[in-house]
């Protein structure tokens, strides 16, 4: 067996447990084939009745499991935590035995809640203004648990619970309650703070426990009088004299008294000092013109006297009463001289000052105040000062991204009294030089004759600024005119023409010049470009020429020309032996331009400019287009076209102000009796709008009309757009009117028929404002309402509001003094909001209150009554009297059953009559075994017969009876009171002797006499009488009675004789204690004392040891085993090498197991066939911690082989440069590795290509080492192959080493493709459609070849190949069709490289051919005179497509599934490709 084992299980376990499990079962090993019998035996050597041991099935090779039961449940608290057992293994046909050491350690279960001493704790009187960190109260919480740590919480932020010891793990555990933050007396409901406090332990599964807290606060004067945060009031300039202005009424949470002053003296205000009351001493002024101050500012003091605590302190605090002298707001804001400003601000400024605007207004004080803001808001890019009424840019405005120049924005001004008045503006966004020229082209190249004469146009440059005006006018110049063979003589505004300055140089073919193009603004912005010149000899080599004598066309169209009519018409002249010319434009402005070519007669051809899209005036007024014509030997001419757009009215006239929620034109009237009006009427507004058209008349307003007018009430003058009326308008009677109005501009439309003028339409809302022509008033001439007393002071409790049929009334409240001597407990918002203005206290204070409520919206009253019923809240707990019992003896039977007390309580709440639920609340769970309690009656029991003593009773009962009250409809409240019972006690409880107690250690070796210890007796009666004292004898003790080794004195134990650990490990002594009770009982224990161990034994070997292990062995390869007599860290052993072993061995230590562990520190090799290293022989040695204590063995260690050597490449790097055409089969590389290992097994190997490297098997390898081509490379698909040569031994056995090398092939390109369409173009014509050179495709060629044998490629149509179809040129080709005999197809290279365009002639029939098909020859490196130049035709496949008609609507019908068919010759092959 083993050397001992250590087991742990958990208390509270099941009957026959078993404890150990399958990866720690006890091991029994038997010599003889026999069956085994276990046996564990205790600390006495006596059978365990608590634990058992059982073999656990058969054996494996006589080796057999063993697990370990426990009998019964073990309880923590009581029983002990550590068993010192020994398992003793006997065979049944030998009767040998073997023994081995147990241990088993008892853990914890956390199975127990933590209890307080009490289940309810109060603390009565406690002042509000107790400081924060004062102790309240100290309590206890007890675990029966044992070794756990406690942590309290409390589950009220007021408070905090502080351990006494935070580290203690022994109960009781102590914590004080500390106040954390401030207390409250005022805002409590109840007047107390009630919560619960926790105690939870720290088990794996914690467990807590609970009690309630309950706080009695009381009062102390702290609180301030408090006014309402914003006091205002308004007061009509001709109010009268004792007018009430306000009532400024404090409120005080302590409820006391206060009386109230004016920090100085108010010449026109007096106060009333008893509740408040603000009225008027004098007349404010006679007359609005009079007024020398609208605004007062009035401060009042409210001061309490203390009387709520009977306190001497008193508490003041100080408010603000603003009075705003209200005059009447007749006028509103006027802007007179909005119509004459016309605003200016430059672009690209920030927070620019554009212009101040100032609106008028007669009215006095605030009522002609004047605030200032933009109806667009932020979404304006202005903003204005709403005080002085200066406009300013919010952010930087692009002039070049605006759709116009000027920006409209409307600036409201609005008085005190919410009157508008509105200045609609355009605000005109002036350029500033920003922008740089920019030139067409980076590079300008012409081709000049070097015979040209001085004064000939050599070319024409150009540069574009988007600024306007001198910022957007260039001056052209060279800054790099190497020998002055060039001039600008007109340096223009958009087109720089350049001419020779002097003759050319003959022996030059090119000359290189810098350009620059300068605005003209301030600071001037430029810009640079290269100029090309190429000096030519042949006058044929020269450009097309332009016909005509102009030097540029001119042209001015409208802005709604017809975009089917050209612009310009032109011809020109080819001088190229191919007289084909393509045109276009260099500057398309978007794509807005393009050239119409258009017939052609030998070398000169038509053609015409034509726009897409529609112009605009208002945008653009004139484009410089420069015109190109282009030879086959992309030789280019240019010629200036400019071309000028006059305006039309095409613009509709547009409001200014419109609000952009709405599209409304909002304007503003009060209401009033305009019927006497002057003769034009009570201006409303004046209407604005503008034109966008560019010119006069197109953009001027000829006429404003109203066109709709449900009302009939306005007029609007044509000239000025002002709106007037002459009516009485009622604001209550209609809010709002609507009407429309049109402006008609003063010119003919461009796009409305028999010479119309445009118009515009909006509609206006005319907005009426409100006048103060109405009394407030209440619906209801009285209001009751019910309103709980526990109500905190400033809760809204009602609505007394008012109502006025004015919109913009402002209206005040106040309550009336009622005259009843009291402080009223309410104050009334200016919302009509009714408050709580003091305490309410339905049981002991006034439980009806009534007094009047006046609202005044400056210029009239209203009043209503008001009538408050206190109601009864549930706001008393039960007040619960305590008592305590100290005269009842334990096991008295004759009080059980009767009552003990009949618990009184007491409550306030519903006048004193109330019913009670009674319960009571323990601590532990003991006292409910003995105690009960009525619930409806109170009535205290004594449920049997109680229990002074541990562990069934307690020397002291504590009970806590909850009493809660129960109100209907309402939570109800609980109080509580302590009841103390403190049973007499009785002798019924022998000494006991706990078995933690019963266990003492005395070290081996020692002279008599050695102290050992004390014996702990516990008798659990009562420690002030003789029922728990006792005499204590030692009755016997083992092994050997005859002959004893300890002596019992008193308390004391001694040995007395020399002990020897290794003879005898444990005794045992008999012990008896008797009490001094009437009458005496007694108690009997067994102390077991264990000798322990000193180190006075040396270790020793039983054998030597030889170990065989491969060379690719690593770490431990095996153990050996000392033995020593001694336990402990004494028998604790280290083991350890001879040092010639340190270079590949090393002794390791498992203390657990304590064996030395062999292990190999650096690998050994079979294969050095120098340093041979295949057998060893090692000496070990062992020690304890007497280093006297030495023993040692020999050990033998053999070595086998093992494949652990790798092949390795003489050369892992190699690399070869082929040709994409080498023939399949050529040997291109050879690789050679050697194996180092001694077995022939393990060092042959064989050569691959790792699969991984070559997917696609172009190469191969053959056992030699030598590699191949395996099959065709291609330079197109893969340029450079990486491939991974392997040499792999044992190859039919395991382990395999694979040795690696890389070869690099790389391949050179040749040309071996021709060129293709670069994607699949799918062109289609309509037929019947008559098309006169339309172009049909734009497209571009590509081949797969690398760099260098591609591009440049050579395009063109070949009708000629006998596959063409006969429509790609009817003019050479018979056999088109009589309707077919115009159709043809031309191919000219565009001006951008690698692009060539597709032109169409003709009409075309489907029912006589379906589809055209163009062959395109294609030729690579065009123009190098190379041998390997790859040629080869392409079709392309042209769909006709079927035009339907229908009831003289047109529905073109294209077939969506059209292929391209495209057939290859190139290099001898014919390939046919088929697109869908």
């Amino acid at each position: 067996m083993e050397n001992g084992y250590t087991f742990k299980f958990q208390e509270d376990n099941v009957i026959n447990q078993k404890i150990t499990t399958s990866q720690n079962r006890m091991k029994v090993k038997s010599f003889q084939p026999s069956n085994i019998f276990l046996v564990v035996l205790d600390e006495f050597s006596q059978p365990s009745e608590l634990f058992e041991a059982r073999v656990s099935g058969s054996s494996v090779g006589c080796v057999f499991d063993a697990d370990l039961h426990v009998r019964r449940v073990v309880d923590f608290e009581r029983d002990p935590h550590i068993y010192s057992l020994t398992l003793r293994a006997t065979e049944s046909n030998t009767v040998l035995t073997s023994t081995t050491r147990l241990e088993v350690y008892v853990t914890d279960k956390n199975e127990f809640d933590p209890a307080f001493s009490v289940s309810g704790y109060k603390k009565d009187n406690v002042r509000e203004d107790i400081s924060t960190g004062s102790v309240l109260l100290t309590v206890t919480a007890r675990d029966a648990d044992l070794n756990t740590k406690m942590s309290f919480s409390v589950n009220n932020d007021h408070f905090r619970i502080v351990p006494l010891n935070p580290v203690s793990n022994t109960s009781p555990y102590t914590a004080n309650i500390v106040v954390n933050k401030a207390l409250d007396y005022d805002r409590l409901p109840m007047k107390l703070y009630g919560f619960d406090i926790f105690a939870t332990d720290d088990g794996d599964i914690p467990r807590s426990g609970s009690a309630t807290f309950q706080i009695f606060m009381t009062n102390v004067n702290d609180e301030s009088p408090e006014f309402p945060i914003d006091m205002q009031s308004g007061l009509r300039y001709d109010a009268a004299v004792a007018s009430d202005v306000y009532l400024a009424k404090a409120t005080d949470a302590d409820d006391d008294r206060i009386t109230y002053s004016f920090l100085e003296t108010y010449q026109k205000f007096s106060l009333d000092t008893s509740t408040g009351s603000v009225t008027l001493r004098e007349t404010i002024a006679p007359t609005q013109s009079s007024i020398t101050q609208f605004e007062y500012q009035l401060k009042v003091i409210a001061v309490d006297d203390g009387s709520c605590c009977g306190s001497i302190t008193t508490w003041s605090s100080t408010g603000t009463l603003t009075v705003k002298i209200l005059t009447d707001n007749e006028n509103r804001p006027r802007f007179p001289d909005c119509q004459s400003l016309t605003p200016h601000v430059k672009e690209e400024q920030a927070d620019a000052s554009i212009v101040k605007v100032t609106a008028q207004d007669s009215d006095y004080g605030t009522n002609g105040d004047v605030t200032y803001s933009l109806r667009e808001g932020t979404d304006s890019p202005f903003r204005i000062n709403s005080a002085s009424g200066n406009l300013y840019t919010r952010i930087a405005i692009d002039r070049e991204t605006l759709r116009s120049t000027k920006i409209a924005v409307n600036i409201i001004g609005t008085d005190g009294g919410g009157l508008n008045g509105t200045c609609p503006l355009l605000i005109q966004v002036d350029d500033i030089n920003d922008n740089p020229p920019t030139f067409t082209e980076s590079e300008f190249v012409f081709p000049v004759l070097k015979t040209a004469l001085s004064g000939t146009v050599a070319g024409l440059v150009e540069a574009k600024d988007i600024d306007i005006g001198v910022n957007g006018q260039i001056v052209y110049s060279f800054t790099d005119n190497p020998g002055g063979y060039f001039r600008f003589d007109d340096s223009g505004q958009y087109i720089g023409s350049f001419k020779v300055n002097q003759s050319l140089p003959l022996d030059t073919a090119r000359l290189v010049l810098k350009v620059m193009g300068r605005d003209q603004g301030n600071p001037a912005l430029s810009s640079s470009a290269t100029v090309v010149i190429n000096l030519i000899t042949d006058a044929d080599a020269q450009p097309p020429k332009w016909l005509g004598a102009e030097s540029s066309f001119q042209v001015s169209v409208p802005e709604n020309h017809d975009k089917v009519i050209a612009l310009i018409d032109f011809t020109a002249n080819s001088t190229s032996a191919m007289p084909t010319l393509s045109f276009g434009v260099t500057d398309s402005f978007d794509k807005l331009f393009y050239t119409y070519a258009q017939t052609s007669n030998g070398r000169i051809q038509a053609g015409s400019l034509r726009h897409l899209y529609d112009f605009d005036y208002e945008k653009v007024t004139q484009y410089i287009v420069r015109l190109r014509a282009t030879d086959v030997d992309n030789q280019q001419a240019i010629k200036i076209s400019t071309v000028t757009i006059t305006d039309v009215n095409d613009n509709q006239p547009r409001f200014l102000g419109i609000n952009p929620d709405n599209s409304f034109l909002d304007v503003h009237i009060q209401e009033g009796d305009y019927t006497n009006a002057h003769q034009s009427g009570e201006l409303v507004d004046t209407i604005n709008a503008v034109d966008d058209d560019g010119t006069a008349p197109n953009n001027q307003i000829q006429e404003y009309r109203i066109t709709s007018d449900g009302s009939g009430i306005f007029q609007i003058d044509a000239t000025s757009g002002r709106l007037t009326t002459k009516a009485n308008i009622d604001r209550e009677q209609n809010e709002a009117y609507t009407i429309q109005v049109e402006a008609v501009d003063a010119a003919p439309s461009s796009f409305r028929p028999n010479g119309q003028h445009n118009t515009g339409l909006v509609t206006v809302k005319v907005i009426i404002g409100d006048e103060n022509d109405n009394a407030p008033y209440f619906e209801e001439s009285e209001y009751t309402f019910d309103v709980k007393e526990d109500l905190q002071i400033g809760t809204v409790v009602a609505r007394a509001s008012a109502k006025d049929l004015d919109s913009a009334s402002v209206m005040t409240y106040r309550i009336l003094d009622p005259n009843s001597g009291q402080p009223l407990p309410f104050f009334v918002l200016q919302t009509g909001e009714i408050t709580v203005a003091g305490n309410l206290d339905y049981d002991e204070g006034t439980r009806r209150h009534g007094f009047a409520i006046e609202v005044f919206d400056l210029k009239f009253t209203g009043r209503t009554n008001v009538t408050i019923n206190i109601m009864d809240v549930n706001d008393n707990p039960p007040v619960v009297q305590s008592y305590t019992f100290d005269n009842i003896t334990e096991n008295d039977l004759s009080i059980v059953g009767k009552t003990l007390v009949k618990v009184h309580a007491a409550d306030k709440d519903n006048n004193g009559i109330n019913s009670f639920i009674f319960d009571l609340k323990f601590t532990d769970n003991i006292g409910p075994q003995y105690f009960e309690i009525g619930p409806v009656t109170g009535d205290l029991k004594i449920k049997k017969a109680l229990d002074r003593d541990f562990p069934n009773g307690l020397a002291e009962f504590k009970l806590t009876v909850e009493v809660s009250d129960a109100p209907s409809n309402q939570r109800s409240l609980i109080g509580y009171g302590d009841v103390t019972v403190k049973p007499i006690d009785v002798n019924d409880n022998a000494p006991v002797f706990l078995d933690e107690y019963l266990q003492l250690s005395v070290q081996e070796e020692q002279d008599p006499v050695v102290q050992v210890g004390k014996v702990s007796v516990l008798d659990y009666d009562d420690p002030k009488h003789d029922n728990s004292k006792f005499d204590l004898a030692l009755l016997g003790q083992t092994s050997d009675s005859t002959n004893p080794h300890f002596q019992l004195t008193v308390q004391d134990v001694s040995a007395i004789s020399r002990l020897d650990r290794e003879t005898q490990d444990k005794y045992y002594l008999s012990l008896q204690a008797v009490d001094k009770g009437n009458p005496t009982l007694t108690g009997t224990g067994t102390l077991t004392i264990t000798v322990t161990d000193i180190n006075d034994n040396a270790p020793y070997f039983n054998q030597s040891y030889k170990f065989v292990f491969s060379e690719n062995q690593r770490g431990e390869f095996g153990r050996i085993q000392a033995y020593d007599a001694d336990i402990g860290v004494n028998a604790e052993l280290n083991y350890s090498l001879d040092e010639d072993s340190f270079k590949y061995f090393k002794m390791m230590q498992d203390r657990e197991e304590n064996q030395g562990v062999l292990t190999i520190i650096q690998a050994v090799d079979y294969d050095d066939r120098v340093n041979i290293q295949r057998s060893f022989n090692l000496t070990a040695y062992v020690v304890d911690s007497n280093p006297d204590h030495r023993a040692q063995t020999y050990i033998e260690i053999e070595v086998t082989d093992y494949n652990d050597e790798v092949p390795t490449f003489t050369e892992p790097q190699k690399s070869v440069t082929l040709k994409e055409d080498v023939a399949v089969g050529m040997y291109i590389a050879k690789f050679t590795a050697t194996d180092s290992d001694v077995n022939i097994e393990y060092s042959h190997f064989e050569y691959y290509i790792s699969l991984a490297s070559d997917r696609t098997t172009r190469f191969r390898i053959n056992q030699a080492g030598e590699v191949f081509i395996s099959n065709p490379l291609d330079f197109e698909t893969h340029q450079v192959h990486t491939l991974h040569i392997l040499a792999i031994d044992n190859i039919n056995a395991l382990p395999k080493n694979t040795g690696t090398a890389t070869l690099t092939v790389i391949l050179t390109d040749i040309n071996d493709n021709c060129p293709d369409f670069a994607q699949n173009y799918t062109p289609s014509l309509m037929e019947n459609k008559a098309y006169t050179g339309d172009q049909l495709l734009v497209f571009s060629a590509t081949d797969t070849d690398g760099p260098g044998n591609k591009d440049p490629f050579m395009v063109e149509l070949d009708c000629n190949e006998k596959r063409a179809s006969a429509q790609c040129d009817c003019r050479a080709i018979t056999n088109c069709r009589n309707e077919g005999q115009n159709n043809y197809f031309q191919l000219t290279e565009t001006g951008s490289t690698n692009m060539w365009t597709l032109f169409v002639i003709g009409t075309f029939d489907r029912e006589n051919e379906k589809v055209v098909l163009l062959p395109i020859r294609m030729c690579d490196v065009a123009g190098l005179n190379r041998q390997d130049q790859q040629c080869g035709v392409r079709f392309m496949e042209i769909e006709i497509a079927e035009n339907k008609s229908s009831d003289g609507n047109q529905l073109n019908t294209l077939y969506s599934y059209i292929y391209l068919y495209v057939s290859i010759m190139c290099c001898s092959h014919f390939i046919n490709y088929v697109f869908g």
